[in-house]
């Protein structure tokens, strides 16, 4: 199972939702105005307990699930291991401090 790497909760599952992009203006009444595409411009993909985003695509969201000890970061591809990132917020797994 996978962790996540910003709240260290375990994830079988990612939440998702369309993001649309549009236009944002105020028309001559000064009421907001807002000119859209039909179809969404990406998914996000994120975490379902601390909804941190983990992907913006399908692939990297397959990725996130996929792999237990390497996330990377959805927004720049750093990658660090679900351990150090443990290590570094001193939190220690239950298997690690009885082994």
């Amino acid at each position: 199972m996978a962790t996540c790497p910003n709240c260290f909760q375990e994830i079988d599952s990612l939440d998702s939702q369309d993001v649309y992009n549009s236009d944002f203006h105020l028309d001559e009444q000064g009421q907001p105005v807002y000119q859209g595409r039909d179809e969404p411009s990406l998914r996000q993909y994120f975490c379902p307990n601390c909804r941190e985003t983990l992907a913006m695509n399908e692939a990297k969201a397959i990725a996130v699930l996929k792999d237990t000890t390497a996330l990377a970061c959805s927004h720049c591809d750093q990658r660090s291991t679900v351990q150090e990132k443990r290590k570094a917020a001193g939190i220690i797994s239950r298997s690690a401090s009885l082994g």
